[in-house]
């Protein structure tokens, strides 16, 4: 299937499920989790330092979120004004 468009209109690009991150990431991630665990092990006795924990991981998560999401729409729109002026340019 060679058009972009029909690639995003049956899920195959253009949507984040296709987007497979890196290696990196996937390492980066594992640092993340590790750090998180030692972190909720030594805020068990603290039942409102965890809870405040909890609201902060929340909050980074949801910034998180909209950053990507901010990104992604600005992304697509300048591919798109790219697109326009390829095809506006005369040979």
């Amino acid at each position: 299937m060679k058009s972009a468009i029909e690639q995003m209109c049956f899920g195959l690009r253009g949507t984040y499920e296709s987007v497979r991150p890196s290696e990196k990431y996937f390492r980066l991630i594992e640092k993340v989790c590790k750090a998180d665990n030692k972190l909720i092990e030594k805020l068990k006795d603290d039942e409102d330092a965890a809870k405040l924990y909890e609201q902060f991981k929340d909050a980074i998560e949801e910034a998180s979120s909209e950053e990507s999401k901010t990104f992604y729409k600005e992304g697509f729109r300048f591919g798109v004004l790219l697109g326009i002026e390829i095809s506006e340019e005369k040979s």
